[in-house]
């Protein structure tokens, strides 16, 4: 399952978080993908990426692995816990 959080520095100007959560009977981890700085011209524009990360893409990342901040990992941790509660449980 996937998860994005989304850090928004104000109109045009944002950073968006990607995880990607992996559930299997006892443990649930969650891997930080990708990050993406991006920007709008205007409002009416569309996202636009400067710098990107990813962790499948490596060499055509634009930057080093970034540091992934406290608040940027609790809410995915709330995201996930979300996700997963919402899971049916089959017998």
């Amino acid at each position: 399952m996937n998860i994005e959080v989304i850090r928004t520095h104000n109109n045009l100007r944002r950073e968006l978080w990607r995880f990607n959560l992996m559930v299997s009977p006892g443990r649930s981890t969650i891997y930080f993908d990708g990050w993406f700085e991006q920007e709008k011209k205007s409002t009416r524009h569309k996202w636009a990426t400067l710098n990107h990360w990813s962790r499948h893409m490596r060499r055509d990342s634009t930057t080093d692995t970034p540091p992934l901040p406290n608040d940027v990992k609790e809410e995915a941790r709330r995201i996930s816990a979300t996700k997963v509660s919402l899971l049916n449980v089959e017998t």
